[in-house]
């Protein structure tokens, strides 16, 4: 990003004064050089590029034997300033306006040009651009401080570059560094975005804390940033708030540890379902798994379950009566908090219980699972989900399970 400020800086202080060397050239004399027309109105040039640019800076560079001869007869003093002056309003510039930089004089070899002219010559170019710059960037001034604050404990920092003036040019490229990162690097840390990652969405009355997570130090973390997330969000509602944890684990992951970091969040319901995006042909190819079965998966689903209704120390009671496709009975336990932990065959569809159609991005279409209605303690579980001001909905535990959410809750991702 800087270097291409730099860029156009550069691209645009070309076009308001060069002219690829079409105007006339100084006529040299016996004693000094005098200025040809040198109009005061800034040039106009095609549009380049970088390298255009820098192509047509580098003829400005005066050649050794001229420059030999220039400082034989370097002179008149007074007819160099006027030309800068000049030159300075061929760039739309006053002397008046250098007043407002902040500027330390560095005499020395370096910093002479004598050549003028039509042209100015390459060094002297360059200060016009750096003036023109500095102006347009308002930049302030920075003194360098030394190297010591950065050395711990009296212990001096490693240089590759020998010499103890080196010192002085490392704390200024750390200085540089700093700079940078003030302007432009923390701008980009606040504005990055990990979907799935400590990711927030907002859907009407309903805020969905989406965290992939599926280890014990990232559920961990997940569960801190949720619980202040989230207890924040609850003191700025008015009316009553429900929490419902979404939550699924795949492969060789330990279950019952994972749900044992997210008790503490207190949760109305616990919510279980495989990876599944909708339990049709024409779910997602990137959610199949070939691995496992669905039987399986929805075993796998019963027994998180379980082990979130041990965990919150409730009873669990099998009710055969009630089964998923494949005859797997459905583990119920008493009411936690008002709500009972639920089972569902996909995300679609436990997505649409938690949400009673309140979401306005979600889609309804199509008939509801039957067994939103058909495990006990659904039907006051979605009257909550209904009366309450605002839900609360953590989905953990799964990156894939993460991914399949945002499918259906974020309209982008889907298509």
């Amino acid at each position: 990003m800087m270097a291409r400020r730099l860029r156009f800086w550069e691209s645009s202080l070309f076009a308001a004064f060069l002219f690829r060397q079409t105007g006339g050239r100084a006529a040299k004399s016996k004693t000094c050089y005098t200025i040809r027309r040198l109009s005061t109105q800034p040039a106009r040039l095609p549009r380049m590029d970088y390298q255009d640019a820098i192509c047509t800076l580098n003829t400005l560079q005066t050649n050794a034997s001229f420059l030999e001869q220039v400082k034989r007869e370097r002179g008149q003093p007074q007819m160099q300033l006027e030309a800068m002056r000049l030159f300075l309003q061929r760039v739309g510039l006053k002397v008046e306006d250098l007043d407002r930089l902040n500027i330390i004089h560095v005499t020395g070899t370096k910093g002479k040009d004598a050549h003028y002219g039509t042209m100015p010559a390459y060094f002297r170019f360059l200060t016009l651009m750096a003036f023109h710059v500095f102006l347009q960037e308002k930049c302030p001034l920075h003194v360098c401080p030394d190297l010591t604050p950065y050395e711990c404990e009296g212990h001096r920092l490693p240089l590759g570059l020998a010499g103890v003036h080196q010192r002085s040019n490392a704390s200024l490229a750390l200085q540089i560094c700093r700079s940078w990162l003030q302007h432009r690097g923390f701008y980009g840390l606040r504005e990055t975005e990990w979907p799935g990652r400590t990711q927030t969405l907002k859907h009407g009355p309903i805020t969905y804390y989406l965290d992939g997570a599926h280890t014990t130090r990232s559920i961990q973390a997940c569960v801190d940033w949720f619980r202040e997330t989230a207890m924040l969000e609850e003191k700025t509602t008015v009316g009553s708030v429900v929490r419902v944890l979404l939550f699924n684990a795949t492969g060789e992951r330990d279950s019952p540890a994972l749900l044992k970091l997210l008790v503490p969040c207190q949760f109305d319901c616990a919510v279980f379902c495989p990876n599944i995006t909708e339990a049709v042909s024409s779910a997602s190819a990137d959610q199949h798994n070939y691995n496992v079965t669905v039987e399986n998966m929805l075993t796998r689903c019963l027994d998180n379950q379980k082990s979130w209704c041990w965990l919150s120390e409730k009873e669990v009671v099998p009710r055969a009566e009630l089964l998923l496709p494949g005859g797997l009975p459905l583990m119920t336990g008493t009411v936690h908090r008002g709500v009972e932990s639920l089972v569902f065959p996909c995300i679609h569809s436990a997505l649409r219980w938690i949400t009673q159609g309140r979401d306005p991005v979600m889609d309804y279409s199509g008939k509801p699972s039957t067994l939103a209605t058909m495990q006990p303690g659904a039907i006051a579980g979605a009257r909550t989900l209904q009366e309450a001001a605002h839900i609360q909905v953590l989905v953990t535990g799964s990156l894939h399970l993460v991914g399949g959410v945002l499918k259906l809750l974020d309209p982008v991702l889907s298509q």
